[in-house]
């Protein structure tokens, strides 16, 4: 474990903004909140490097960064900040074309924000366990008591109304949320360009291109996860799985 002060918070922190050559490609994640004057973690963060050898892209550099506030001796403040970083060289080499794939994607409208596409992309299983946890996190657990809630378990873990949710949240560009006290993004920049995806959005879903245009496309989220390390935050984030998560909670939010 490598400990670095403010001044790699800085560094890190300007990686998403930055404009990459070609011969390189970097996707960063951060997830976090405010901390209003606490110590504590605020943000995990990570970066993956790819650099281009020959024919292929290589994930040179994978880091998983953990900032926290601590307690400040000199300004008898909590605001001294605080990075844990953890560095992995996998070494992992990357097909050219599936770096094209993911491009090609980032820069078209995919409509595919279906139930067609997503129903392909998950599994059809949903736990009780899953359902009871959520119910619990909502304070509904009384819906599930009983022989109607029994019924409810069964009418969620057979997808009941999951069209209708599906046309619920369908995401709508050029409508861009911005969170104040909370974030959870993704920046993908690749020869000049940026594409943000905001997870506080369903799938990180519409995507934004150098702060203007938009779009919808499920095809990056697949293109992701070919290239970064199943057990990265990011990888988490992306998966279409995480849809059912949501769903869950849409369908109890709608029990009356």
């Amino acid at each position: 474990m490598i400990k670095f002060y403010f001044i790699f918070f800085l560094i890190s922190f300007h990686i998403l903004g930055q404009v990459i050559p070609e011969k390189e490609f970097v996707i960063s994640y951060s997830i976090g909140h405010y901390n209003f004057s606490k110590t504590g973690e605020f943000e995990k963060r990570e970066n993956f490097k790819f650099v281009l050898d020959e024919n292929f892209f290589v994930l040179k550099e994978f880091q998983s960064i953990s900032n926290r506030y601590a307690y400040n001796s000199q300004t008898k403040k909590n605001d001294r900040k605080v990075s844990d970083t953890v560095f992995q060289f996998p070494n992992k080499k990357i097909e050219k074309s599936v770096l094209e794939n993911l491009i090609k994607q980032l820069n078209q409208n995919g409509n595919n924000f279906n139930i067609d596409f997503i129903n392909s992309n998950i599994s059809k299983e949903i736990s009780k366990k899953q359902i009871i946890k959520i119910a619990k996190k909502q304070e509904k657990l009384y819906c599930f008591r009983n022989d109607s809630g029994k019924n409810k378990i069964k009418e969620i873990q057979s997808f009941q109304n999951f069209e209708k949710y599906i046309q619920n949240i369908n995401p709508e560009t050029n409508n861009w949320i911005v969170y104040f006290d909370v974030w959870n993004f993704a920046a993908i920049n690749y020869s000049g360009s940026n594409y943000k995806m905001n997870f506080n959005t369903v799938l990180g879903q519409p995507i934004r291109i150098n702060n203007s245009n938009e779009i919808v496309n499920l095809n990056v989220n697949l293109a992701l996860l070919e290239m970064i390390p199943k057990n990265s935050l990011l990888a988490k984030q992306v998966t279409v799985e995480n849809i059912k998560t949501d769903y869950i909670n849409w369908f109890i939010q709608n029990i009356d």
